[in-house]
């Protein structure tokens, strides 16, 4: 979809059989972003009031303009010290292997490597994070900062993180339509003086101060890190999806099945980035998948960081 050209947003539904559609929902990204998809629970909702032949009275949908408004009443000046303090002394990216030159715009396209994790790994994975008062998303951070250090030779690294951008002190951001990601700048040190244990906690509580301050754009957390124009914080990115991208289940009480439903985003970034996708896809943009092994060194720290 192009800015330039409406309509920014199509519906298309195909009948591919007796009693078989197709429905493809295309947006542009800067409408909305992945937690929006949720709504498709109130379209849902409608169809079965529709069979039923009654009218369905749904809550007013929270306007975007209380995002606005909830961002004019934050403290700044605090979000501004926070992120110097969180990025002194940052030189540069966390060098990747490359064996060739990634043009910064326009580079190749992206090499999908596939991190499906098995349903006993999976499990594995959530019960290891229960059983450390840890998240998922914390062995996700903890397994790519293994790897990164490990390419890169380094004992400091430094990539992006996704977060949803949703302030759970502002009512009703979990329905909100509209665009709130943001990828916050991640520094995380190996030390290897301190358990893993400890290790992966102090991660997980730098990470929960850090959302505090997610509001923040990524250009002004760049110019406080006297991060030169030509370059970027980082040459990674981490994005772990909350929201549902295959399912087979049933669309409760409906009578509607949904047998394949597939979520396509295309990622756009200036800069080369990994994507992991829990349970789904890790992509590297602009990186040499030979030179880079696939997926198997970031599956193997995940491994070792859940036994």
């Amino acid at each position: 979809l192009e800015l330039a050209r409406a309509p920014v947003m199509q519906f298309t539904l195909a009948h591919i059989g007796e009693d078989d559609a197709l429905f493809l929902w295309s947006y542009h990204h800067l409408l909305l972003d992945g937690w929006s998809v949720g709504t498709l629970q109130e379209v849902f909702a409608q169809y079965q009031a529709l069979r039923d032949g009654r009218t369905l009275a749904l809550p007013p949908a929270p306007r975007y303009s209380a995002y606005i408004a909830w961002l004019k009443e934050q403290d700044h000046e605090k979000a501004e010290g926070y992120w110097r303090g969180a990025l002194e002394g940052w030189q540069h990216p966390t060098p990747l292997p490359r064996s060739r030159a990634v043009p910064r715009r326009g580079g190749p396209a992206t090499h999908v490597l596939p991190l499906v994790l098995p349903a006993d790994q999976t499990a594995a994975v959530q019960e290891a994070a229960r059983a450390s008062r840890l998240t998922v998303n914390t062995l996700l951070q903890g397994a790519l900062a293994l790897t990164l250090g490990h390419y890169a030779g380094v004992d400091e690294v430094t990539y992006g993180s996704v977060t949803s951008g949703r302030p759970p002190t502002l009512e009703g951001a979990d329905r909100t339509l509209g665009l709130f990601i943001n990828t916050l700048p991640t520094r995380i040190q190996l030390q290897r003086d301190r358990s893993l244990a400890e290790w992966l906690q102090a991660i997980q509580s730098d990470q929960v101060e850090a959302r505090q301050y997610a509001y923040v754009p990524l250009y002004k957390m760049q110019r406080w890190a006297q991060c030169p124009p030509d370059r970027q914080l980082f040459d990674v990115l981490l994005d772990v999806l909350h929201f549902a991208g295959e399912s087979s289940a049933p669309a409760d009480g409906i009578g509607l099945e949904m047998e394949t439903v597939h979520l396509n985003e295309a990622v756009v970034c200036a800069w080369p980035d990994w994507v992991a996708r829990c349970g789904a896809t890790l992509a590297a943009h602009g990186l040499d998948k030979e030179l880079i092994g696939g997926d198997e060194y970031f599956a193997a720290w995940l491994e070792t960081l859940v036994g």
